[in-house]
């Protein structure tokens, strides 16, 4: 048994004596003998909490004979983990307004993002069921500025260490579309539509400096066959001190989606955060 001592070194050896209401710990040292130790010297284990998450910001802005382009992004991440179950909860946004010379109002050229909300329930080490909703919005989409798509399924962590972990999932969806200036003469805006859905994942942590997260998901609709949809998204934290107190993340997304238009939409940012846990 280790124990901790209140300033900070550790003590590991057998411990003889395991009682509540005691005042003084006995403890077998390999190499020191019996110990006896005062319950009031020793350091009570810290409880690892169960929530974490990061919060992040970019601005950029330019002005260029006159004609002047600015935008931010913004994204949260939370999650709540337990020995067995997992809820995890992000939503990012970035928005881009521009002016050009000569002219007296503003146009946006970018105003788009997503919310991700996943719960997860281990069953045994390697095998998970999932529950997941994903919401997408681009409010320059001419059909389909808003993408809701809700699914259930199994989960496998196929490759599971320390610093990689690799999952893979799948399960029926329910996907749904509407918005967007000509949604009223497209058949797919308004209504439910039933399909399936499968997502692969990458958390790879090899040191205290990088952090890279990688995700695929893949949705196909039932609409007169299978209506695909690909969601390919990636994000590098770089922790330049090695503190999790601060780090730049380099974000890249690319949608297609064969029942909005347009079909294809990217996406990339560069952000500055803090994550905590």
């Amino acid at each position: 048994m280790t124990l901790l001592l209140q300033n900070g070194d550790k003590l590991t050896g057998t411990l003889i004596t395991e009682d509540s209401n005691e005042t003084v710990k006995v403890i077998l040292h390999p190499n020191l003998g019996r110990l006896e130790i005062q319950v009031s010297d020793l350091k009570p284990t810290a409880k690892r909490s169960p929530w974490s998450g990061s919060l992040a910001l970019g601005v950029n802005g330019s002005n260029s004979d006159n004609d002047f382009s600015a935008g931010g992004t913004a994204s949260l991440a939370t999650r709540y983990k337990t020995n067995n179950e997992e809820l995890s909860f992000s939503a990012q946004a970035q928005l881009e307004i521009s002016r050009d010379n000569g002219e007296t109002t503003n146009t946006t050229d970018t105003n788009q993002g997503d919310a991700n909300l996943r719960y997860t329930r281990q069953l045994n080490p390697r095998l998970n069921a999932y529950a997941a909703s994903v919401f997408d919005y681009d409010t320059l989409n001419d059909v389909g500025s808003n993408t809701l798509t809700n699914s259930v399924g199994l989960g496998i962590d196929v490759v599971k260490t320390k610093t990689t972990t690799i999952n893979l999932s799948a399960g029926p969806s329910l996907q749904s579309i509407w918005g967007g200036s000509n949604c009223d003469t497209s058949a797919t805006c308004g209504v439910n539509l039933a399909g399936g859905s499968a997502r692969a994942s990458l958390n790879w942590t090899p040191n205290q400096y990088f952090n890279l997260l990688v995700s695929n998901q893949f949705n196909g609709a039932y609409l007169n066959g299978i209506s695909p949809s690909n969601t390919f998204s990636g994000t590098l934290k770089i922790f330049p001190n090695g503190s999790k107190k601060l780090f730049t993340a380099l974000t890249g997304k690319t949608i297609y989606n064969s029942l909005t238009l347009p079909k294809v939409n990217n996406s990339f940012s560069v952000q500055v955060g803090t994550q905590f846990n």
